[in-house]
């Protein structure tokens, strides 16, 4: 089995590490599990054409090239679960006390402020994933984030310099998540526990849907990686996809 991460090439600036990563696989093929680092990005991206903030080396900014051989569609989804779940891991072991959760459908919290999130990019021939990209930003040294509602692991856990630590414990558990896709049943495992770790499972939050404002909690996720909610009288709605509803923060709501 690919050991993930067992290549890694450092940068100290670049557009964004999924940009670099995207050409390398173009021009050279590299082996999977082949990591980029990054100690600056010009142009960190984020999902949905947000831009991704971060001071010069404070934070873990990588991505890894993956050849999943997996089908395209609901399965693509199987991969974010297990990046996901991989950046769970990794702050949880270096920070216990955090609370942390998985906002779905890629981003880590504890409690209500931001700590890192994914950017998952992906390329088909066919039916065939041909290649993923999976760009991970984690918050690690930085304090100030100009008013953003997100924070890092030195203000929760108080502890400085653990950037490298963390790149090694994030190549370890994605190591171990990739894995398991390819075992019987560890689709459906990943599935569990990406479900069981979601944000908004077990309390009402708002969401703002069709234009209105709607108390719910997460129910579970659809194969394709859709989600349901539940509403405060017992009813589910969707699946949904990002674009069709956002949860609202209470730490900015009026």
């Amino acid at each position: 089995m690919v050991f993930v991460g067992a290549d890694i090439i450092r940068l100290d600036s670049v557009d964004s590490t999924n940009n670099y990563a995207a050409r390398l696989v173009e021009l050279t093929r590299p082996s999977e599990g082949t990591a980029i680092v990054a100690q600056y990005q010009q142009a960190g991206r984020g999902q949905r054409g947000h831009t991704w903030q971060s001071d010069f080396g404070k934070n873990l900014m990588v991505s890894f090239i993956l050849y999943p051989k997996i089908l395209s569609g609901p399965s693509l989804f199987d991969v974010n679960r297990t990046i996901a779940l991989s950046l769970h891991d990794t702050c949880a072991e270096l920070c216990p006390f955090g609370q942390f959760t998985i906002k779905w459908p890629n981003d880590l919290y504890a409690g209500n402020l931001k700590v890192g999130g994914i950017l998952l990019e992906s390329s088909s021939r066919g039916s065939v994933l041909d290649y993923v990209i999976a760009g991970i930003g984690l918050n690690i040294d930085q304090q100030d984030f100009n008013g953003l509602q997100a924070t890092s692991l030195l203000n929760l856990c108080g502890e400085p310099g653990r950037k490298e630590e963390a790149l090694y414990i994030l190549r370890s558990s994605l190591h171990r998540r990739y894995g398991e896709l390819t075992e019987k049943n560890g689709a459906e495992n990943i599935r569990r526990a990406f479900e069981h770790n979601l944000k908004g499972r077990s309390a009402f939050d708002a969401y703002s849907y069709q234009g209105k404002r709607i108390q719910a909690k997460v129910k579970k996720t659809a194969e394709d990686g859709g989600l349901y909610l539940q509403t405060e009288c017992g009813e589910t709605l969707g699946p949904f996809q990002p674009r069709d509803i956002s949860w609202i923060n209470p730490e900015i709501a009026n």
